[in-house]
């Protein structure tokens, strides 16, 4: 009889143990923002202001940083709707019709925005 205890104690506890572990990792990693990157290489600057006008009325989009003088854009992707720079890249060339789209690294803002920024 004290083993038939001790063996449903112990199966309690684990279960109970396996379901506090699995909660703790679900609150400890909430979904990750991603942000992107990107310059717009065409030479007509209305494609520019087109863009980002389009990604500033995007309710899943959050443009952090702009840098008009080089045609960069930094935004962050609220919640995964857009899961990687391929979607987001596919996105922008469906709506914008012979658009040049370049993926920038976000060193740029320190080096060649690096005056503009500091006056957002």
């Amino acid at each position: 009889m004290k083993f038939l205890i001790l063996i449903t104690l112990i199966a309690f506890n684990t279960i109970a143990y396996s379901q506090s572990v699995s909660n703790n990792t679900a609150e400890s990693n909430p979904i990750k923002n991603n942000s992107y990157v990107i310059g717009v290489g065409n030479s007509d600057n209305s494609v520019y202001e087109n863009i980002l006008s389009f990604l500033q009325n995007n309710t899943a989009i959050d443009v952090y940083a702009i840098c008009h003088s080089h045609n960069i854009i930094g935004f962050e992707v609220l919640n995964n709707e857009y899961k990687s720079y391929d979607v987001i890249r596919d996105l922008l060339e469906s709506e914008f019709e012979s658009l040049i789209l370049l993926r920038k690294n976000e060193s740029i803002f320190t080096k060649d925005c690096s005056d503009e920024i500091l006056k957002q």
